[in-house]
């Protein structure tokens, strides 16, 4: 979407949204004078970047011109006028390290208490997580007393088991860990990183993509091991156990399309659907090439109704969007998703400068033992990488 720059002052500009828009620090936008053509990115004045809310209004956000080593552009700061430029949204902020509180609670029967044996208990066992999450280079421990916000939250449940919150308690984190058990720290952090990594790639969105209107990306009706008829709201899809339906791509423009689909699982694993059973780096889509690939929905005996995403992603870049799947959690020596790491890592680029996109996927994929060096990734995905994401949810029953 766009806002519009209600004040200029040397290098920060004054948007007029804020809270309201849901923006976040971090957040990129274009400036393009009034009247432009604002899908041309030779048209761009400058890339902007949100650093904070202004504090006499919060309905609005100020934001710092960047250079070009920060991933901005040469700035044509003399046509950059309040009133004559509108900012476009060019990226939201992808965080790389995720901040974790450690939450103390009190002795009571709330939602929010424990009993008194497990209160006494609460300290030693949060301190375990804390010790095995120093050193840990995805995570960061918030400081309270500066008023730091967190993406995650560890506390100490009623059953006696570590609980991992964001706004309220993730209640399909399975197995349940329990605080008496020597391994439970080490695991409560490898499953922090894994959550991190994971809303990362389901947070992936393409604001303004120039390519929204290349594609036709649908869930068809089985008829018999046929095609038939799309499901009459995309929105509101119920699958039942075994049940078959196509998921349709079409090409509707008249260059080629790299397509891949990947499945978000509420085992929090995300895996590479094939087209045309085919599941490569990613599905060559010929212009006007219409593709239907048959599936049989299926979950986990242990759930009686479960959503999940199939999100679709094309691009014309040499991006690789397998680095966005991740096993099941607590299942790291998966041998399928073992050996495409390793095929992964071992690709080579051309001598092109780098797709800032793949930048980005490769940085949030990247191994466990190979974390970021700053909190918020370096390349954020642009209009100049060329490419698209949707999703479809579905909802599965027993």
């Amino acid at each position: 979407y766009s806002l519009g720059v209600v004040k200029v002052k040397d290098d920060n500009i004054t948007l007029d949204g804020g809270i309201a828009q849901g923006l976040s620090k971090g957040t990129r936008f274009a400036l393009y004078s009034n009247g432009s053509d604002y899908s041309d990115w030779n048209q761009r004045l400058a890339i902007v970047e949100m650093v904070d809310f202004d504090k006499e209004d919060p309905t609005k956000s100020i934001c710092r011109i960047l250079d070009e080593s920060e991933g901005g552009i040469t700035t044509q700061s003399s046509e950059i006028q309040a009133g004559l430029v509108v900012a476009i949204m060019e990226s939201l902020p992808i965080l790389l390290k995720h901040k974790v509180r450690f939450f103390r609670k009190e002795e009571g029967e709330g939602e929010n208490q424990l009993p008194a044996e497990l209160v006494e208990k609460q300290d030693e066992a949060l301190a375990k997580v804390r010790k095995a999450m120093q050193g840990n280079g995805w995570l960061i421990e918030i400081n309270e007393e500066e008023g730091e916000s967190a993406e995650y939250q560890v506390a100490v449940g009623k059953e006696g088991e570590y609980e991992i919150s964001k706004q309220t308690p993730i209640t399909n984190l399975t197995p349940a860990l329990s605080i008496d058990d020597e391994n439970a720290p080490k695991q409560v952090v490898e499953r922090l990183v894994h959550l991190g990594k994971y809303d990362n790639a389901v947070g992936l969105e393409s604001p303004d993509s120039t390519l929204k209107k290349d594609i036709e990306f649908e869930l068809l009706m089985d008829d018999n091991e046929t095609p038939s008829k799309p499901f009459p709201d995309q929105n509101n899809i119920v699958l039942k156990l075994d049940d078959y339906f196509y998921i349709r791509l079409k090409n509707v423009s008249n260059q080629p399309l790299k397509a891949v689909i990947l499945n978000v699982e509420p085992t929090w694993e995300i895996s590479q659907l094939p087209i045309q059973q085919l599941k490569g780096e990613f599905y060559d889509l010929a212009p006007n090439e219409n593709t239907c690939s048959r599936f049989q929905a299926w979950i986990p005996s242990k759930y009686k109704k479960v959503q999940e995403a199939f999100k679709l992603f094309i691009t014309r870049g040499s991006a690789n969007f397998q680095w966005l799947t991740l096993p099941a959690l607590d299942e790291e020596g998966d041998q399928e998703y073992q050996q495409m790491r390793g095929n992964l890592k071992g690709t080579t680029r051309s001598s092109e400068p780098p797709d800032p996109l793949d930048e980005l996927l490769s940085a949030i994929g990247a191994d466990k033992n190979d974390p970021p060096v700053s909190r918020r990734a370096k390349s954020a995905p642009s209009r100049k990488s060329v490419w698209f994401t949707q999703s479809i949810v579905v909802t599965i029953e027993q």
